[in-house]
């Protein structure tokens, strides 16, 4: 946690002191292994709620129904390349010292896309079938 203290911040915890309210740091709050500020998250989260978008518009089955996607069908593999103009480079950045980079950047934009989709006012089925599916519904 980061305690305000006059014009001092003092670094406790995971936790940041704001305004009279303690308010958790987003990346302990999705456990995730990078350590991002809070701008950068909600910049991977806004990125990713586009894709979603964009999936549950355009990418429909021949009878309207919607298909199935995971974070792989909506922005590729990790990687310097694929994830370049895009926010999600800075998991790659915290991640690019480990010989395993590209799972570990992939498990943390996938535990993002998961709570996005926990905290989305639409319903989505999951399912993990070796990676977390989803599929938006009209059903609750």
């Amino acid at each position: 946690m980061i305690k305000r203290q006059g014009e001092r911040w003092q670094k406790i915890d995971n936790d940041v002191y704001t305004g009279g309210y303690i308010m958790e740091k987003e990346s302990s709050k999705l456990n995730l292994v990078a350590d991002l500020s809070n701008d950068e998250i909600n910049a991977i989260k806004n990125f990713l709620q586009g894709a979603v978008f964009c999936w549950c518009k355009n990418c429909t089955e021949k009878n309207g129904e919607q298909r199935w996607f995971n974070l792989r069908d909506l922005i590729g593999e990790a990687s310097p390349i694929s994830w370049k103009d895009a926010p999600l480079i800075k998991l790659y950045e915290w991640h690019k010292e480990y010989n395993d980079y590209d799972y570990r950047s992939s498990m943390d934009a996938g535990k993002i896309l998961r709570s996005l989709i926990h905290s989305n006012k639409r319903f989505f089925h999951e399912e993990k079938n070796g990676v977390w599916q989803y599929k938006l519904t009209d059903e609750r």
